[in-house]
């Protein structure tokens, strides 16, 4: 997914076949039935273009819940490791190189299960080392840097090199002269040109990039839309700047520019640390884009650019003060080659002086051969049948678990807000029904005893009135979604909390920080969460209001829950709550106070 694998892939038997070994390449995603890959391939687009909230919430779960890696291990494993095996046996090679992460989660448990006899390498092209790159059946890992290989060494006891990115040869010769590139482009000979790539598909804001760099005055923005023709033809109508799609000459444009402007931390930033062009990453994408973009300036290889007011600053230090450090450091990440680590490997394997058969994969547009197993007495029906029932249980399986695992990971504190360490205070809110919200005492109440109220979605579209006057008394307001929860929380509409935070600011004007359930939280409440830009606050203890414990902890959050009380029980609920409290030296407080 993507052309920085396939490139990277390409580059790599390029090299190996430059030391005489001979090399096959194989699309990973062509290996699912019933074109499932494709299927993949479209999403992961999708995902990009129109909802990049939901790849950012997928991104941060294989983080967050490590235990959901093994599950789309045997995931994947069911639809593509019988293929993969046969794959391996037909080829005989010396050594597997993956270049995918996905891919190595398969060959990985295949050679941690003694099913393949071939030593593995995973190349991880990319600045920030994800879970899903990892696996203890590749036998060796190869990173881009020595950051990333320091996080890959704590995830595996297996081996891990750094020998920096590949490039294709063109770019390992350096830069063209800046004014022979300008010229074979039709650039101007003058002024400063910032060059804006987008990888291969052209996702991201690059609109807002083209335009915000325009306003600079400074830099004339070249634009490399790929193969996304709606954005070409987008930033080509507002007739300034120069605009591409897909182009072959990306060395001549770099050696023409004095900066890249990127949002992926992908080939493009390695093709440009070979050529001398400092790299400033502005918008990145969600997931890996985000994640390498912190990375890259933890290495000192790119400088970012957080907002509008602070492009024109940040482009001026990398083309001024700090290009020379930032080249330096860019130069410095290609210590080695990968194709030295590989052919190392086959050869301590083979025990030979010589290069045998090699199988490197890559995703590409391929179409492998062979369709069944040699040998099999079970209809070919039968057998699909069973994989199919397979990757449906599994499927069901990874939804129950994804949505579990979230559970417990944000009870936990994971990506949700949390007491400061130390606290001296509990948090409490009060979730409200009809009766007590219809009160004008109440906004007064909670005002006083420094309590968060909770109002439904569906609440706070029918009672506008009653929920303006809670802001207006200083009340600190928080949703607990639009409806009642489903079972188990696993089956939730993806917009329930979008429409509650809409209905509050609505009502109020202001937009609503926290989304408190009163119970469990799934995976889609997770990634409605990440979309809404609310915090996730979990409860410690769900009080009726008839049951104050005789205890309060530091730090727990506390709910009452008084969806039928009215605004007088409400109010001694409270009270009940404030005198334990400040028996046992604690303060009450909102919310909006925890971090």
């Amino acid at each position: 997914m993507g052309a920085g694998h396939d490139l990277a892939a390409a580059e790599l038997a390029r090299r190996l076949e430059a030391r005489g070994y001979r090399t096959r390449t194989e699309d990973y995603l062509t290996w699912f039935p019933l074109r499932i890959g494709l299927l993949l391939r479209w999403i992961y687009g999708q995902q990009l273009r129109v909802a990049p909230w939901t790849y950012e919430a997928t991104f941060k779960l294989w983080i967050l819940v490590p235990l959901m890696c093994r599950v789309l291990e045997v995931i994947l494993g069911i639809l593509t490791g019988r293929r993969m095996r046969r794959l391996v046996s037909g080829s005989d090679p010396a050594v597997i190189v993956c270049a995918y992460p996905l891919q190595a989660l398969v060959l990985g448990r295949l050679r941690r299960k003694g099913r393949i006899d071939v030593p593995l390498v995973t190349f991880i092209t990319d600045f920030g080392v994800h879970p899903l790159w990892m696996h203890e059946g590749v036998d060796l890992t190869v990173c881009v840097w020595e950051g990333a290989a320091r996080v890959a060494s704590a995830a595996t006891s297996r081996a891990v090199v750094s020998t920096g990115p590949m490039v294709a040869p063109a770019y390992a010769a350096g830069p063209l002269p800046k004014a022979v590139a300008r010229a074979g482009l039709g650039l101007p000979p003058e002024g400063r040109i910032a060059l804006v790539v987008a990888g291969s598909w052209g996702v991201g804001d690059i609109e807002s990039t083209f335009e915000e760099l325009w306003a600079t005055g400074r830099y004339l923005p070249v634009a490399v839309c790929g193969r996304n023709e709606a954005v070409r033809q987008s930033l080509a109508a507002k007739g300034y700047g120069v605009v591409l799609g897909w182009t072959d000459r990306m060395h001549e444009l770099m050696s023409a520019s004095d900066v890249l402007v990127q949002n992926a931390g992908g080939l493009s930033c390695m093709e440009a640390f070979s050529l001398d062009l400092p790299v400033v990453t502005y918008h990145p994408i969600a997931g890996h884009g985000r994640k390498n973009a912190a990375e890259m300036v933890a290495a000192g290889v790119t400088l970012l650019a957080t907002g509008p007011a602070d492009l024109g600053p940040v482009l001026d230090r990398a083309t001024g003060p700090e290009r020379a450090g930032l080249v330096a450091a860019g130069r410095s990440v290609f210590s080695g080659d990968p194709a030295s680590e590989v052919d190392r490997l086959a050869r301590e394997a083979a025990g030979a002086n010589s290069g045998p058969d090699f199988a490197p994969s890559r995703p590409a547009m391929r179409t492998p051969g062979g369709r069944t197993a040699a040998g099999s007495d079970r209809p070919h029906h039968h057998r699909r049948r069973r994989r199919m029932a397979g990757a449906a249980l599994a499927l069901a399986t990874t939804y129950v678990g994804l949505n579990l695992c979230v559970d417990v990971a944000t009870a936990h504190g994971l990506d949700a807000a949390h007491a400061e360490a130390g606290a001296q205070e509990v948090y409490v809110a009060v979730r409200l029904g009809p009766a007590a919200l219809s009160d004008p005492a109440l906004g007064r109440i909670l005002a006083a005893d420094h309590v968060t109220a909770v109002v439904a979605g569906s609440l706070a579209a029918t009672e506008p009135a009653a929920v303006r006057r809670l802001s207006q008394n200083g009340v600190d307001l928080a949703t607990d979604g639009w409806l009642d929860r489903q079972p188990l929380h696993l089956v939730q509409p993806t917009d329930d909390l979008l429409r509650s935070t809409q209905a509050i600011r609505l009502d109020t004007g202001l937009h609503c920080r926290d989304f408190a359930p009163a119970s469990g939280v799934s995976g889609v409440d997770l990634a409605s969460a990440l979309m809404s830009h609310v915090r996730i606050v979990r409860t410690s203890q769900l009080l009726p209001t008839d049951s104050v414990p005789g205890v309060l902890r530091a730090g727990h959050v506390y709910m009452l829950g008084a969806t039928t009380a009215s605004a007088a029980t409400v109010e001694a609920s409270l009270a009940e709550i404030s005198w334990r409290a400040a028996r046992d030296g604690l303060g009450v407080a909102p919310l909006s106070d925890l971090r």
